[in-house]
Order: structure tokens, then sequence, then C-alpha cells
């Protein structure tokens, strides 16, 4: 009978034993929620390359004469636009592998086009393991040359584009902190919705995806409490096309188009003020929402197949924000250069953006206003000037520039919101 006892009170500290480390698993489960509702009003003097009705503006467009001579593009526009407000739920799970785990799962309603916007879309899908040192993140989140510590504080959506790098893929990266602040990030990733312009002359994943090479990035970066600094180098690789026709007989195209990228960024703050600088050098480089492009040879009727060659683009920009209190002072300013290509290649068609601009420049001051740590509201004045002329076939320069301005006045209203974790 005491045998018996013993057992049953033996069994009795097990179940509850197991219980107990079965809730103690289970308390780490949690979810927060975020997000915020936001909108801008804001008028443009002139019409403007732009997407999302008028949400990301880039430059103005070019002069477009009618019958009459009359520019079609000088008419002013304005908008009020919510479309960017956002939800997201970060969900955190027990450790795994001796790591600590959790999830982003976030979107907006912007869509992926002017065509379907107000459609709630995918902004961010990502698992993450962090072993303290190390961290491997899997899922869609921004390319490497976007770095969330260099952000501006600016409300249009393009966070400061054409000049600052602007672009999500599916990707993997491993994050890895090395010695006195020193930090490694590598990453391989796949385009989606910001994708490269392919022959077609329409944006499309695939023109990357076909060409079965990821894109690679390596970033170094050091952090300290006021400062962020580092360099950072990209790796892509296109299939511009599978296939082509000619004189009625289709032949197999296996041509890549291969470009590189470069960046070097610093941010220094404290509690007077906050500079970002930011430097981008690359080829290509329009699935950023910058200038660029390549170019394609004519067809080859001996080896029944095209070359083709790249667009450098070198893009500077730097945000200054005084931040006092409950209101902040702040200006960007930007300025991008299209650099052409080799002058040795003979381009028979260009695919791409700003095939007839030679640069863009933007100044931009704008003022913030923070009565709570749940509202905020930025008053912004921009001027973007493109300067357009002739397309040159040898070597891409443009020529005989002429200067096209647009001022863009906004007013935008954000409510952020956190819940607390359950």
């Amino acid at each position: 009978m005491r045998v018996r006892t013993k057992s049953i009170l033996l069994f009795l500290s097990v179940l509850l034993l197991s219980n107990l480390l079965k809730a103690q698993e289970e308390s780490k489960f949690g979810i927060e929620g975020y997000g915020w509702i936001g909108g801008m009003y804001f008028y443009d003097s002139r019409q403007t390359s732009s997407a999302r009705e008028g949400l990301l503006s880039f430059y103005p467009l070019n002069i477009q004469r009618d019958a009459l001579g009359k520019d079609i593009n000088a008419r002013a526009n304005s908008n009020l636009n919510l479309s960017s407000s956002r939800i997201g739920i970060k969900i955190f799970t027990p450790d795994l592998f001796s790591a600590k785990t959790s999830g982003v799962l976030e979107a907006d309603f912007t869509g992926q086009t002017d065509a379907n916007i107000h459609l709630f879309r995918l902004r961010q899908a990502h698992i993450s393991f962090d072993w303290g040192k190390t961290k491997l993140l899997i899922g869609h989140t921004w390319s490497p040359l976007f770095l969330a510590e260099m952000i501006p504080t600016i409300q249009d959506l393009h966070n400061g584009g054409p000049f600052h790098p602007f672009s999500r893929t599916n990707q993997i990266r491993v994050d890895q902190k090395l010695f006195s602040g020193f930090n490694l990030a590598l990453s391989a990733g796949v385009q989606r919705d910001y994708s490269s312009i392919g022959v077609n002359s329409l944006r499309s994943p695939m023109n990357q995806i076909n060409s079965n090479i990821p894109e690679l990035s390596m970033i170094i970066n050091y952090k300290t409490k006021n400062v962020f600094a580092g360099v950072g180098v990209e790796n892509k690789y296109l299939k511009p096309r599978n296939e082509y026709i000619y004189n009625s007989n289709k032949y197999k195209q296996t041509e890549l188009l291969h470009s590189m990228a470069y960046t070097a960024f610093a941010n220094y703050k404290n509690s007077f003020i906050d500079i970002k600088l930011q430097g981008v050098i690359g080829q290509n480089l329009n699935d950023y929402m910058m200038l660029g492009g390549f170019v394609e040879s004519s067809f080859d009727t001996i080896n029944y197949s095209f070359t083709y060659k790249n667009t450098e683009t070198a893009s500077l920009w730097m945000d200054i924000s005084y931040p006092k209190g409950k209101y902040k002072g702040a200006l960007f300013i930007g300025y991008q250069k299209n650099l052409g290509f080799s002058p040795d290649f003979t381009a028979a068609n260009y695919y791409g953006t700003g095939k007839d601009i030679d640069n863009v420049f933007r100044i931009a001051p704008r003022f913030e206003f923070y009565p709570s740590n749940n509202y905020f509201i930025t008053l912004q004045a921009e001027y973007t000037q493109a300067s357009y002329g002739i397309y040159q076939p040898k070597g891409g320069k443009v020529e005989d520039l002429n200067e096209i301005g647009n001022y863009r006045f906004s007013l935008a209203f954000v409510y952020k919101f956190n819940t607390p974790r359950f």
C-alpha cells in the first residue's frame, strides 16, 4: 500500500512538473500589434514621374507639347491620400535551436500598382533566429542598400527617393557581430515587388529569377551610441531574354547581364542634431526606384544572340534634423547623376528609367511636430529639378540640357499605435 502511494505521488509530481514546464514554455508565446493611420495632402506645381496616385513622387516630367505648342505637363495637381496606413504584428515563440525566435507580418493598402491602390498588400513577412552575436533572418524585408538606421523621417512614401535607394526583396540574411562595434551582414535575395525593368519595358521579378542567381550583398557597419557608419556592395544578375524570333525562327538566349552597386553611409546623432549621409554608385539601379537601366546591341545574326551593357548612376543624399522637445526642424538634400555606359558599346535599345535625364536635384526643408508619442504632423516644402536633354546612343550621355522643376507642398498626419504583448 505504501509503495503504491509513493508511486501515485511520484506520478502526480511528474505530471505537475510537466504541466509547469509546459505552462512556462507556453508563456514564451506572445503577439504585439503595431501600425499607424496616416495620410498626406500634397500639391504639385507640375506633373511628375510618380506612383500610387502621387504618394511616390520622384521628379518632374519633361515638356510635352500639344498641337498648339502648349506644354501638357505644365499643370498643377493635388491629392489627399491615406493608403499608406498600415498594420503589423510581431510574433514571439519559444526558443528554437538555442535561439530567440520571432516573426513579423506587416501590410498596408498601397497595392502593387496604381490600378489596385487600396488593395491590402504584403510589406514585411519574415522570421528571425537570434543567438546574441549571430542573427538569421528569412523572409520579405528591406533590401540591403536600404538601411533601416538611415531612413529619413520624410513622410513621402518614397523615403527620399530616387536619391535614397528604396526596395524590398525576399531574402536570407545573416547578421554577425564582430568586435568593438563592428558588424557584418550577408544576404542572398530574390526580387519581388521592386523589380528590374526588362526588354518589354515592364518591371518583373522574372528578369532576375530567370538568371538562377540570387542577389548577393555584403554590408559592414560600425555602431556606437552616437555613430552608425559603414560600406556595402551588391552583386546582381538578370536574364533579359529566354528566346528571340528572327526570320520566323526561334533561338534560345542564354546571355546574362551582370551589375554591381556600392554604398557608403554615416549617421551621427545626439540630443541636439541628427545627420545622415549616404552615397550610392552602381549599375542598373532602377529596381531601387533610381535612374538607370541597361542597353542592348543589335541582334547578332552569326551567333544568334544579343549582348548587354549596364548604365551607371551615382547618387548622394543628406538629411539633417534638429530635435527640440516636441518639435523638429529638418532639411533633405539629394543629387543623382546619370553616368551613361561604356562609349565603346553601340546600343540599339535602352531599357530602364531616366533615359533622357542627365541629373536630378532636390532640396526639401520640413517641420515636424510631435504632440504625443502617438501623434505627429509634418509640414514640408520641396523643390525637385530634373535636367532633360538628348540621349546619345553612343555612351548614353545626355546633351543640350533643359532644367525642369516642380514645387511640392505637403502636410502629413500620423497616428501610431502599439499594443502590449499578449
